[in-house]
């Protein structure tokens, strides 16, 4: 069953907003997201074709479209699936929330100490 933290996704996937990997261009029922399944998420936000969510532990991870480097990566790309951001400052921090907006991103993060 469902776990406190598990991420269910569905809906219009075609810049792989969706996270699963699987090309479809969308779901009409919730597809559990098993790559952050047990990653403790307790937050997600959604742009218009990105995603992000955050974990108990401080993590960020994002994927969708990432054409404007909205998904911290550093890298004008698409992201398929979620992925750990450990670039930059924000590797180093812990994120306490996400929002995104049409292309852009904004955190909210302190140091670890």
């Amino acid at each position: 069953g469902a776990r406190a933290g598990d991420v269910y996704v569905f809906g219009r996937g075609d810049s792989n907003q969706l996270g699963l990997g699987d090309g479809e261009a969308q779901h009409k029922s919730p597809q559990l997201l098993g790559q952050l399944k047990g990653c403790g998420v307790h937050k997600v936000c959604c742009g218009s074709n990105q995603t992000a969510a955050v974990t108990n532990a401080g993590e960020l991870y994002t994927w969708g479209f990432g054409e404007m480097f909205q998904l911290c990566n550093g890298k004008m790309e698409d992201c398929t699936t979620p992925h750990l951001v450990e670039t930059g400052t924000l590797g180093e921090l812990r994120v306490l929330d996400v929002g995104m907006g049409g292309q852009h991103t904004v955190v909210l993060a302190a140091e670890e100490k």
